[in-house]
């Protein structure tokens, strides 16, 4: 099989049987998702609605098709965002 070799032996040397053109706007599609998640942790107070509505206009519709489903970019946003909130306070005394 190619690409597979035993443990302890070093891959194989040379051009790999790889040889189909790469998929821009998959990878483009890659790259606008980590973009969102960047943006939604660098501006905590935007809404994950209103994130995907500013960074999502200028996207080609070719690279729109291979995103995942909106639902799921929200929730990877909003994901993004909590990770970068302090916590909720877990009694009445932890409150500022």
């Amino acid at each position: 099989m190619a690409g597979l070799y035993e443990c302890g032996n070093e891959p194989p040397e040379g051009p790999s049987e790889h040889t189909h053109p790469p998929n821009r706007e998959e990878a483009e599609a890659e790259i606008v998702k980590q973009g969102l998640k960047r943006k939604a942790a660098e501006h905590p107070e935007r809404r994950p609605a209103q994130v995907l509505h500013i960074d999502l206009g200028h996207v080609p519709s070719g690279v729109l098709a291979l995103l995942p489903e909106r639902s799921n970019l929200n929730k990877a946003v909003r994901s993004e965002r909590q990770r970068h909130l302090p916590p909720n306070p877990t009694a009445l005394n932890n409150l500022p």
